[in-house]
């Protein structure tokens, strides 16, 4: 069974997502588990994942690269289960494609809805202990005494004043991406949505009917072409011969992958020094005018203050005279 499950934060993907995988016995893949995979190899594309990974800033164009690389190297035979990819309908096209090509087409899209009141319950409720890392919620399961961990009596940590703002802000982004997303699966006849707002158990159990009624998809080849895996194998090909061919095409298709996301990146350092070099030289510029315009301001005061002396000094000439002539005069009587 092949499965994309999402859902906001606090909606109970995480023990859904266990619970499916344990059943069914197929891989959870997340966005954590491709990054960290690829960011644990050599080379120039594992470099890059592990500075996304280490920045908290996975692109689209980055996450889409690294799981055209990783798919094929997972064991996709029982099935998978998805969550929280894809993150739009434009990875999810892209997505489609790649496992059309692995012939492991998406069967089922999961899609958990919760009450935001409820939702911003769960979440800023949220408290975990410093220490063994337990975690209790404020308002439905709190320590049984205020701020100290029932397991091992460490502190427990609550969340900033701020993070119910945070909180609301990435709720309401995830609402304006899902719209087009949920769409898209729509269309597919592939979409269906449960209320996640109550217990696990219901849940579950409403879950598991629809993946056990759901026919699996299969991606056959056409009338009279090979039967080729994802990387154009010819599976009738010896065993040993199929292995080394398959090995030289996945290492091309990484290279190219890599080399790819490695010109996007030079290409975005160009453009941050470009725009820090125009930055500098309107700086200077602006430096520039501000020193002329005190120079002028300068020379202003400048010829002000030699007017007044030149005018003090024409009236001290003209006192002076005016008291010549008085004393001209006084001698005269």
């Amino acid at each position: 069974m092949r499965i994309v499950l999402l859902g906001p934060p606090g909606s109970g993907k995480g023990e859904l997502a266990e619970r499916i995988a344990r059943t069914y016995d197929i891989p959870i893949i997340t966005q954590a588990s491709i990054v960290d995979a690829v960011a644990a190899e050599p080379g120039e594309l594992g470099r890059l994942a592990a500075e996304a990974r280490d920045a908290a800033r996975v692109s689209d164009e980055l996450l889409l690269a690294l799981l055209r690389i990783q798919l094929p190297k997972l064991d996709l035979s029982r099935g998978y289960l998805l969550v929280d990819m894809p993150r739009d309908a434009g990875q999810a096209d892209v997505l489609d494609a790649m496992l059309n090509d692995l012939g492991k087409p998406i069967d089922l899209a999961i899609k958990l809805d919760v009450d935001m009141d409820e939702l911003m319950e769960r979440l800023v409720g949220r408290v975990q202990c410093d220490h063994c890392g337990a975690l209790y919620n404020m308002y439905v399961n709190p320590p049984l005494v205020d701020g100290v961990c029932d397991e091992c009596g460490a502190r427990v940590r609550r969340r900033p004043p701020d993070y119910e703002e945070t909180i609301s802000n990435r709720l309401r982004v995830y609402e304006g991406q899902m719209g087009p997303l949920l769409q898209y699966y729509q269309q597919a006849g592939k979409l269906h949505r449960f209320d996640a707002t109550g217990e696990v158990e219901p849940l579950w159990q409403q879950v598991k009917a629809v993946i056990d009624a759901t026919p699996s998809l299969e991606v056959a080849p056409a009338p009279g072409e090979t039967t080729e895996d994802a990387t154009g194998v010819d599976d009738t090909e010896p065993s040993a011969a199929k292995t080394k061919k398959q090995a030289t095409v996945r290492k091309a298709a990484k290279k190219t992958a890599a080399k790819k996301v490695a010109k996007k990146a030079a290409k975005k350092t160009v453009a941050k020094k470009a725009a820090k070099k125009t930055a500098a030289k309107k700086a200077a510029k602006k430096a520039a005018a501000k020193k002329a315009v005190k120079k002028a301001a300068v020379k202003k005061v400048a010829k002000k203050t030699a007017a007044k002396k030149v005018a003090k000094k024409a009236t001290k000439k003209t006192a002076a005279k005016k008291a010549t002539k008085k004393a001209a005069a006084r001698r005269r009587r």
